[in-house]
């Protein structure tokens, strides 16, 4: 049995791999969709860092998947399309954008123009 939360992350970093869906959250309606793009490698690894710092901001009404493609040409591609039907299309990110990217898009519905594909 496991006794607390690092040795809980220890174990999924250690499954990371293995780990093809995670849920979080419950609610179905209104849902912001996180598409992540997984045409070049480490499309699993966007998909993770998204699902955590949502479940760290403790955000639930977001669903996020991986896609074969999105309309554009850069890498590391993320669109999100919100309930309303807006999209935006964020490219070249990293770990730190996808972080500012569910802090402010996500959390607060604010684009983050810099990020978004040209």
């Amino acid at each position: 049995m496991l006794q607390s939360k690092d040795e809980l992350r220890a174990l999924k970093e250690t499954m990371r791999d293995d780990i093809l869906l995670r849920v979080w959250g419950e609610h179905l309606d209104d849902l912001i969709d996180v598409q992540v793009s997984m045409r070049e490698p480490g499309g699993a690894d966007r998909i993770h860092a998204f699902l955590d710092a949502m479940q760290d901001s403790m955000l639930d009404r977001v669903r996020v998947s991986g896609v074969d493609s999105l309309e554009t040409q850069q890498e590391n591609a993320v669109k999100i399309v919100e309930p309303d039907g807006r999209s935006s299309l964020y490219v070249n990110l990293d770990e730190e954008k996808i972080a500012r990217i569910v802090q402010e898009h996500l959390g607060d519905l604010q684009v983050i123009p810099e990020y978004l594909d040209r």
